[in-house]
């Protein structure tokens, strides 16, 4: 009954954190993902994706790996926030080429014309012979000449240079545009990542506990035909076979309930990955947790980058608009901040060494219920041991591999609630 609780409790959790999703339009709903769908090769950073990624990618498999990817790709909050915040860059864009182009017309016109002027000066040399011994009027009234035509062609090379120098800023005014645009992208990217990567877990979970329901009832289907048969025999009294019926309809009517809360998460989680309503997707198996990273962890050294890094207290070192007491609030402001975050980041290294523990222990129990259930069949088929007694290790070892499981799920969450701390993406009060 414990187990079964939990995996109500998981549901309630799961929909909850879907909440923590920004909204979008049922009336717009996202297109469905995988071959078919617009080729969209670029994504936020300028990644660029060849075909055969972006295929990987927009299947109908969701791997834990490409999480991040299928947001920036279908994501329908984040896209909608990029497409909108691309919308005045490649505005910007759209003019930088018709600029580009009338300036290019312009450099065409001037190269043109200081060609002409150098024309014009050979001339005026030639016809003085380069010097005054054409006659002193002459020669005078060929160097003025020569000296206006030089400073045209200055004054062209000038503007050619101006207009060359407008090309590159405009150029790289956009480069910065779309630079800032990404960096602020980056948090909405990375926050939205983290909460369905926790969906993904919490899903994963619910797929647990229902194969542990599944086997539950399985084994408690059999255990009730075996019973009718005893107790027609006399072997099995009615109210042990009516025990049994009861407890095959508990673990029944929990598995529809865990089936339909899966099923809505799963089709929440879809939506979030840009797949439509009700469309089928897998969701790729979770990558088991990095034992070597979380026992190498040094929450000392990862301290500043947790803390001073987190996305609240650089919020909270910006307040104030530069008089005395404003900036005497802000550091009041940032120091709590900095106390919260503190106190946050070390309560998630204490929750990843304890769900290493337990990860630890879990596994210990999994491995002696493998034991005693092996020991048992044997006893069983030996006829040293009854029905009753074999069943009752299956079912230890049933509930052992769910909690095993379970522990993993949690540690895996665990790991990367630290990893993303790290990353300056930690809940502060």
């Amino acid at each position: 009954m414990r187990k079964r609780n939990a995996g109500k409790r998981n549901i309630c959790l799961a929909l909850a954190l879907l909440l923590c999703l920004p909204p979008f339009s049922s009336a717009a709903e996202p297109s469905p993902a995988g071959p078919g769908r617009p080729d969209v090769l670029i994504l936020d950073g300028g990644k660029e994706l060849s075909t055969e990624e972006y295929e990987r990618i927009a299947d109908y498999t969701v791997e834990w790996a490409e999480i991040g990817d299928r947001i920036a790709l279908f994501n329908p909050t984040y896209t909608l926030y990029h497409d909108q915040a691309y919308f005045a860059v490649e505005e910007m864009e759209a003019a930088k080429n018709g600029f580009v182009t009338e300036m290019h017309e312009q450099l065409d016109e001037l190269d043109e014309l200081i060609d002409q002027l150098k024309e014009k000066q050979k001339l005026i040399l030639s016809a003085s012979g380069g010097s005054a011994a054409a006659g002193q009027s002459a020669g005078a009234a060929a160097q003025q000449m020569v000296l206006v035509l030089e400073q045209s062609m200055d004054t062209a090379k000038a503007g050619r240079r101006s207009i060359r120098s407008s090309i590159t800023q405009i150029a790289r005014s956009i480069r910065s545009a779309s630079a800032r645009t990404e960096r602020a992208l980056a948090p909405l990217k990375k926050q939205l990542t983290r909460t369905l990567q926790g969906l993904v877990i919490s899903y994963a979970q619910l797929e647990v506990n229902r194969g542990m329901l599944l086997k539950q009832q399985a084994l408690y289907e059999a255990s009730v035909s075996t019973g009718k048969a005893l107790e027609a025999q006399g072997m099995s009294t009615a109210l042990e076979q009516r025990q049994k019926e009861n407890a095959l309809e508990e673990v029944r009517n929990s598995l529809a309930m865990l089936e339909n809360g899966e099923s809505q998460m799963k089709n929440a989680i879809g939506l979030q990955f840009g797949f439509a309503v009700n469309e089928a997707f897998t969701l790729g198996a979770l990558p088991e947790p990095d034992l070597a990273y979380i026992d190498s962890i040094d929450m000392e050294a990862d301290w500043d980058a947790a803390v001073k890094g987190n996305s609240q207290v650089i919020a909270a070192g910006r307040t104030g608009s530069g008089n005395e007491r404003s900036f005497e609030l802000r550091d009041m402001t940032e120091n709590e901040a900095i106390a919260a975050a503190d106190a946050a980041f070390r309560g998630i290294y204490a929750a990843l060494k304890e769900k290493r523990m337990l990860y630890d222990t879990a596994g210990i129990t999994l491995r002696k219920a493998e034991l005693s259930l092996g020991s048992a069949q044997r006893m069983h088929a030996l006829g040293m041991t009854g029905r009753a007694e074999k069943e009752g290790m299956e079912m230890q070892y049933i509930v052992s591999l769910a909690a095993y499981e379970t522990a993993k799920n949690d540690l895996l969450q665990a790991e990367y609630d630290y990893r993303w701390a790290v990353q300056g993406l930690m809940n502060i009060e």
